[in-house]
């Protein structure tokens, strides 16, 4: 599988995924059952960075995909921020939140792990106010 997955830092809200070579379906949904299963052990809310820089070549039917996968989403999952993508990624990014947007509601895109940091940290204090005003942020 070239998937890889850990901690990103010690209080366990951010997950890193590096991805590399060429991916089939099977290997996403062997990492997300495991990543998953993490997720689910932690009492609070945990959001992901996937690092697509090493990938090859995509499973063709990327937003069948994701379709499938939202199902298995931890009630805790926050949100997942996407780095490294390629042009093609890009472009299936933004046709999902036109065609599915139920599907990537909470999938973002950033141009670096600065700026995928930046958004998770404007999650987390968007829904730390809406906790407080009894709002859901996303």
């Amino acid at each position: 599988m070239g998937i890889r997955f850990f901690w990103d830092n010690p209080q366990h809200t951010v997950m890193r995924i590096v991805y590399e070579g060429v991916l089939v379906a099977q290997d996403y949904y062997e990492a997300v059952e495991l990543v998953n299963a993490l997720i689910q052990a932690e009492s609070h809310r945990v959001c992901i960075i996937d690092d697509r820089h090493a990938v090859k070549s995509d499973p063709v039917n990327m937003l069948q995909l994701l379709q499938k996968l939202q199902h298995a989403t931890p009630s805790n999952f926050g949100i997942r921020v996407l780095i490294g993508i390629s042009p093609v990624t890009q472009m299936l990014l933004k046709i999902g939140h036109m065609m599915v947007p139920s599907v990537v509601e909470r999938i973002f895109s950033a141009h670096s792990e600065s700026e995928a940091y930046a958004l998770i940290d404007l999650y987390f204090n968007a829904e730390v106010l809406a906790s407080e005003q009894q709002i859901h942020p996303f």
